[in-house]
């Protein structure tokens, strides 16, 4: 789930002693930014609870992490828009109609993995306008 907020204080879900970055953030090149977006942003991966786990990914500006690195909530929501992806499940086959549950991936197959390549693609899409 990709969301496109408005800058925030604090985040839904985020862990109050902060994440971890289960992967080194990659640096995205925006495909066709707008005259007052910038030109690259880097991609950080979070994990919230298990050292492997991937939890949320967001863009992060100027900020990029290494594997295993400290990433605090007040790192995060500098982001304006803040722009993130979560992952989550339905509990039915009415998905549109139920109580998404969140979910953590495993970190070390996303890169390469056609949902990791995929996700990329569109965040690389993104245009900013205000």
């Amino acid at each position: 789930m990709v969301t496109i907020q408005n800058q925030q204080t604090a985040i839904t879900g985020f862990p109050t002693g902060g994440a971890v970055a289960s992967l080194a953030s990659d640096q995205l090149t925006y495909k066709q930014p707008s005259p007052v977006q910038r030109a690259q942003t880097y991609l950080s991966f979070l994990s919230y609870t298990e050292p492997n786990g991937l939890d949320a990914l967001y863009l992060t500006g100027d900020s990029g992490y290494q594997q295993g690195q400290a990433v605090p909530m007040s790192d995060i929501v500098k982001g304006n828009p803040l722009i993130g992806v979560g992952f989550v499940k339905c509990t039915s086959d009415a998905c549109a109609s139920d109580k998404l549950s969140p979910v953590t991936l495993q970190a070390g197959t996303w890169k390469s993995s056609n949902a990791g390549k995929a996700v990329a693609s569109l965040l690389e899409s993104i245009v900013i306008n205000s």
